[in-house]
């Protein structure tokens, strides 16, 4: 399929659908940084924070939070391009379902990257939720209350995507083995979508329905997928840009 945003550089975990499933926000190290809206129809797009990457959405649709480079996280109105610093520290932000809360990661040389979260409305100091030695590479459930992270092994051979919960620390489940770059989305909320590490040739992308365990698969060298929210269709990387598929 034709790209839907060209780029020289990956963006692997740097570009997410609106809630509305009409808009793309991606950042891209080619342009000297900065996140960009992408209308998904047009292919129109529209520089809306410079210096910035790792764009999530807010439930409104009209606001996006992201990481400024260097760190430190801000939300910004894509219509008016107010900026607003929400914390001075953090890595990799995610706003939750609900719209309530802000995770990112923090890190430490003890401890490697740990997940956080920030009330949005009350913006006061971040929660730790206990999961930690995590990769960059997580996204929140439909709940707002678990997450899906990709976690390295303890001999750091192999990668899956496990299922964590915020109010109990201790209780993680294995979704996919040999899987990375998680993504999760799907008009009833119900279909995680990563990149398969199965096949050492190849890194395709494989999806699974969480209410029945039915997974399917396809092939070829992809960086790194990104599900709709409000339908099947999904957003894969490949060394040619980003491309819509169904």
């Amino acid at each position: 399929s034709e790209a839907l945003f060209e780029s020289s550089f990956y963006h692997q975990y740097d570009y997410t659908v609106s809630p509305s499933g009409e808009m793309v926000a991606v950042s891209t190290p080619d342009r000297n940084g900065g996140v960009y809206i992408v209308n998904i129809s047009s292919g129109e797009s529209e520089l809306v924070f410079p210096n910035g990457q790792h764009p999530s959405w807010q439930t409104d649709g009209q606001r996006i939070v992201a990481e400024r480079q260097g760190g430190g996280i801000s939300t910004i109105d894509i219509e008016t391009g107010q900026v607003e610093e929400l914390y001075e520290l953090g890595l990799y932000p995610k706003v939750s379902p609900d719209g309530t809360l802000v995770s990112f990661l923090l890190t430490s040389q003890q401890d490697g990257f740990r997940l956080v979260t920030l009330n949005l409305e009350f913006n006061d100091s971040p929660r730790e939720t206990g999961l930690g030695e995590l990769s960059n590479q997580y996204v929140w459930g439909e709940d707002s209350q678990t997450f899906f992270v990709a976690r390295h092994s303890n001999d750091g051979n192999s990668t899956s995507i496990i299922k964590g919960f915020v109010q109990d620390q201790g209780n993680a489940q294995t979704i996919l083995n040999s899987a990375t770059s998680p993504s999760f989305g799907g008009a009833d909320s119900n279909i995680l979508g990563a990149i398969n590490l199965e096949e050492s040739r190849s890194r395709g992308v494989v999806m699974v329905q969480l209410n029945s365990g039915e997974r399917s698969s396809s092939s070829g060298e992809v960086f790194s997928v990104a599900v709709s929210p409000v339908s099947s269709q999904f957003l894969v990387e490949t060394s040619l840009g980003i491309h819509l598929l169904e």
